[in-house]
């Protein structure tokens, strides 16, 4: 069986929105540059390890994935521990673009309301 290695992640900045970083699994380094809060990495080919400064809490989250299990999944959803909030998505391309898309939508219309 084949994986796609290609995958996204978005993460919640300080102004609460997301921002999505497209990579493989080969070019961790791509995300850890782009968002210098934040880490990724892969421990002995079998794990994702993602410590995350959270924008909500101001806190250290971290959370371990196995990898075939994330790979097989169309979206993984990482949460602030103490609100309970998203803070980050990653998955599939097309998934986490959906998913900010609809989120910003949201946002959108309740400035709108507002």
């Amino acid at each position: 069986m084949l994986f796609n290695m290609n995958i996204a992640i978005a993460f919640k900045n300080m102004k609460g929105q997301y921002e999505i970083e497209k990579f493989s699994l080969f070019e961790i380094e791509k995300v850890n540059t782009k968002f210098p809060s934040h880490e990724v990495k892969i421990n002995k080919s079998k794990e994702m390890i993602i410590k995350v400064g959270c924008p909500l809490c101001g806190e250290q989250h971290y959370y371990k994935y196995n990898l075939c299990e994330l790979i097989k999944r169309e979206m993984t959803i990482g949460g602030c521990e103490i609100l309970g909030l998203p803070v980050f998505y990653i998955g599939s391309k097309e998934k986490i673009e959906q998913r900010v898309n609809k989120y910003r939508e949201i946002n959108r219309q309740l400035f709108d309301i507002i």
